[in-house]
């Protein structure tokens, strides 16, 4: 990767051309077509809808997003040159695959090498997707289907490691409900990815402050981007702890520590770090943190 460059679907730019970036958005995704599974939401590919939203955005002041659908989840990157062309937004288009309920067969992710695969993510990241010639700027989401991680996803983060040492590619993950996220980070450790570029995503479905404490730490970044999800017990009644700090609240005790300061009042600039740049303060571990938090959250954290 070219230092300091944002790698998009129409090109690479300069970091500070990205401004309000939303860093885990699926522009559609399909997770419903694995039998006997229901999983979040499934987002409708549907022009006529997303383009005016992202239009809305665009007017509002964004002007990038990090879209992170994977292949076998419905990744297009045609589709996403387009709605960039469409609404004149920056769009970051994300590599890798998912977990393991929806690796795509095709992929044959327990029959390959790790090197296979971190070849294949370097080869996208070089030429583009087959024959779009669209590139990612970004590995992930990678993820684990359970609170572990099975032999197959170890084998994918190891070479979403691998291709990120390879190409400068930041790496973001999907650690749900659990302290799984450690393990990935252990993999990526093992594996000698900078750690920096990392970012553990859905952690605020883990309201654990001595789970943020070690993650960010180890140097990694930490995503809250399920605020507003009414899945499960813990998202409907850990955002308030989140945002307001109340008792066992995980912002207001990261604040007491100093872990937050501006980097977590920067909200859209926290964000550029996992779009691919390659000027991240390396300063002390406890400058590392960069809490992810967009939206009407992200303003009550601001001024709170």
């Amino acid at each position: 990767m070219t230092a300091g460059r944002i790698v998009t679907v129409r090109g690479e730019l300069a970091p500070e051309a990205l401004g309000f970036t939303l860093s885990h958005e699926h522009t559609a995704i399909a997770l419903w077509h694995i039998p006997g599974r229901w999983d979040y939401w499934e987002l409708t590919r549907d022009e006529e809808v997303i383009v005016p939203e992202l239009t809305s955005y665009r007017e509002a002041g964004g002007t990038c997003l990090v879209d992170l659908t994977p292949p076998g989840v419905g990744r297009d990157p045609l589709w996403l040159r387009r709605l960039s062309e469409l609404t004149d937004l920056h769009i970051v288009m994300g590599c890798g695959w998912y977990r393991g309920a929806y690796y795509p067969i095709e992929a044959l992710i327990d029959r390959r090498s790790v090197d296979s695969l971190a070849d294949e993510l370097v080869r996208e990241f070089e030429v583009g997707v087959g024959e779009t010639g669209v590139r990612p700027g970004i590995i992930g989401e990678i993820g684990t289907d359970k609170p572990w991680l099975s032999a197959t996803e170890e084998r994918v983060h190891r070479a979403s490691a691998r291709a990120a040492r390879r190409t400068g590619m930041a790496i973001t993950t999907h650690a749900v409900m659990s302290d799984v996220g450690l393990a990935q980070l252990r993999v990526f450790e093992e594996e000698g990815a900078d750690l920096s570029r990392v970012v553990i995503g859905h952690a605020d479905s883990y309201p654990r402050l001595e789970h943020y404490l070690a993650i960010i730490e180890r140097g990694a970044s930490l995503e809250f981007d399920f605020l507003g999800m009414r899945f499960t017990p813990t998202e409907r009644h850990g955002e308030d702890r989140l945002v307001r700090g109340e008792p066992g609240g995980q912002v207001h005790a990261l604040k007491q520590d100093g872990l937050v300061g501006d980097a977590g009042r920067r909200r859209a600039e926290a964000s550029n770090e996992a779009a691919g740049r390659a000027d991240m303060d390396q300063g002390a571990a406890r400058r590392l943190l960069e809490v992810q938090i967009v939206g009407e959250v992200a303003r009550i954290v601001a001024e709170a």
